[in-house]
């Protein structure tokens, strides 16, 4: 698919598919030689087709240049995407008034706090998806697991609907805006990160025994 749109000039889909992975940013090698423009990391012309119009449309503000041969840029802001965001169509990286932000506390952890939600959407978090991940309400319920899905063959998403918070949820654990849309404060969570601590601890229990036994053996030959 890549190939055929590069041949045929379609930039943009190449574009969306940067922004569904959620690039950040884009390098440009200025100084690709005439051996490995003709290498099979290029083949069929592949480096021919990433002309300059090509790669022109990807790139936003330059970054830093590092050197004469590299140089970095942010992905085009028609390309820009969230790693979390909510909206009617995953793919449109758009919603209509729902708000959301968010905050990383850690790499299996994350805040996360949508405002005005008045109908079904959903919420997407472009990670590898793993049925691990966890949405889960101020109270520590977890929610929506019946509607964890995979979004664009890789990522997670949920399907979010404010009538079912309504009706199901505890109300200390959502706010009803005078419009009738919910203000929502959820915990992004990984959950077999709980067995890392108790696995880690085990781990280094062991392995400071096995020095210990280590060293009383190596005593015990040496001093009889």
């Amino acid at each position: 698919a890549v190939y055929g749109w590069l041949r045929d000039g379609e930039y943009e889909k190449f574009g969306k598919l940067l922004q569904r992975l959620n690039v950040k940013y884009v390098i440009v090698n200025k100084t690709i030689s005439t051996d490995l423009q003709s290498s099979f990391m290029f083949s069929d012309g592949l480096y021919a087709l990433q002309t300059k119009k090509f790669i022109a449309s990807l790139l936003g503000a330059k970054v830093r240049d590092f050197g004469q041969r590299y140089s970095l840029y942010a992905i085009s802001p028609q390309f820009e995407s969230e790693k979390i965001y909510i909206a009617d169509d995953p793919g449109a990286f758009a919603n209509q008034r729902t708000q959301l932000a968010f905050k990383k506390i850690a790499s299996q952890e994350y805040l996360v706090d949508i405002s005005q939600l008045g109908y079904t959407q959903t919420l997407v978090f472009l990670d590898p998806y793993l049925k691990g991940w966890q949405l889960r309400a101020s109270s520590g319920q977890v929610i929506f697991a019946d509607k964890h899905q995979l979004v664009f063959d890789y990522a997670n998403g949920w399907v979010v609907d404010p009538l079912d918070v309504k009706s199901h949820w505890p109300a200390s654990d959502y706010q009803v805006n005078s419009d009738g849309s919910v203000n929502l404060k959820l915990r992004l969570y990984f959950q077999p990160y709980d067995y890392f601590r108790p696995v880690s601890i085990i781990s280094a229990l062991a392995y400071v025994l096995a020095i210990v036994v280590v060293v009383k053996s190596y005593l015990e030959t040496k001093f009889g």
